[in-house]
């Protein structure tokens, strides 16, 4: 009876584990550039990682490895670099976002890419902020001290967080009504997302902090 008990909870402490480790495999992103400008997709499988202008027709671009939260890149012929450049980078997934950060890289175009731009995931009920302008708007962009947040289609019960490309969450605002105005004054000069929670999480919105 021991050992049973010992056995389910060395396999519950997996399972727990398992829930909360970080995976880049089979998993797909929207790719945003610093400025908050939506460029695309990126998807990664069990090995390679493809990319997209429309979420319809993807393009092998690199093969990948990882270790822990260590990133392997190798970019397929004719793509960003040649196959022998190997680039190495940590990466970290936070409030469905996606941050590498570079440790070694000869490939300046690429580190430059995967460093700067920052990635928001993408799955069943996460969709691209460009293609949610009819559900809420943010303005004024860029602002200052005040923003307002006008929501178009669902209006009670919804919670507005603000975070930063980092993924971090710095303001966080239930919605009853179609509008709110939340003071940005405090937060530093950049890009901001906004998400709006209600039986889903989507990421609705951007703006830029003066």
């Amino acid at each position: 009876m021991k050992k049973q008990i010992t056995f389910l909870t060395i396999i519950i402490t997996m399972c727990g584990f398992s829930a909360r480790s970080q995976t880049l495999y089979n998993t797909k992103w929207s790719v945003y550039d610093a400025s908050g400008t939506f460029m695309g997709y990126f998807r990664f499988s069990t090995d390679t990682l493809s990319y997209s202008f429309d979420n319809v027709s993807y393009t092998n671009e690199s093969t990948f490895q990882v270790n822990g939260n260590i990133f392997t890149i190798h970019d397929l012929l004719g793509t960003v670099c040649t196959i022998t450049d190997t680039g190495r980078y940590t990466f970290l997934i936070r409030n469905d976002s996606l941050k590498f950060t570079l440790k070694n890289d000869l490939c300046i175009s690429r580190s430059y890419a995967l460093t700067t731009q920052y990635y928001v995931a993408f799955h069943l009920g996460i969709h691209p902020m460009n293609q949610l302008t009819t559900n809420i708007s943010v303005y004024p962009d860029p602002a200052n001290d005040i923003i307002t947040i006008k929501i178009s289609g669902e209006k009670a019960g919804n919670n507005l967080t603000i975070m930063n490309i980092e993924g971090r969450k710095l303001i966080d605002r239930q919605i009853t009504g179609s509008s709110t105005q939340i003071d940005i004054s405090t937060l530093p000069s950049g890009v901001y997302f906004v998400r709006m929670t209600n039986h889903r999480t989507v990421p609705v919105g951007k703006f830029i902090k003066n």
